[in-house]
């Protein structure tokens, strides 16, 4: 069976952390191997965090058009998702549904 590409680099950083930890410090290729796994650890984390952004973004692009209106549409540049719930009003005792971004 074939991974998907965005799996492979977690695969590598399990390899590589693997052979860091039974490769002796002396031996010739010991550095190469921590700066490649602290390399490729590196990129795994951006790929998360613009994962994540992009889901981010998505959300808000989801919550823009369900808001119908007299809502101006929303800016979602330099905006974050955060999550959405209930909201209980107090003046009026009622339950509606918010977002929060």
């Amino acid at each position: 069976f074939l991974i998907l590409p965005v799996q492979r680099i977690p695969r590598y950083v399990l390899l590589l952390r693997e052979l860091v930890k039974n490769t002796p410090p002396r031996h010739q290729d010991y550095e190469d191997l921590t700066r490649s796994l602290q390399k490729v650890e590196e990129i795994a984390h951006t790929i998360n965090e613009r994962k994540s952004e992009a889901e981010n973004h998505s959300m808000l692009i989801e919550i823009q058009e369900k808001l119908v209106g007299k809502f101006k549409p929303i800016d979602v540049h330099g905006r974050k998702y955060v999550g959405e719930g209930s909201l209980n009003l107090l003046i009026k005792s009622k339950t509606v549904s918010a977002y929060v971004f």
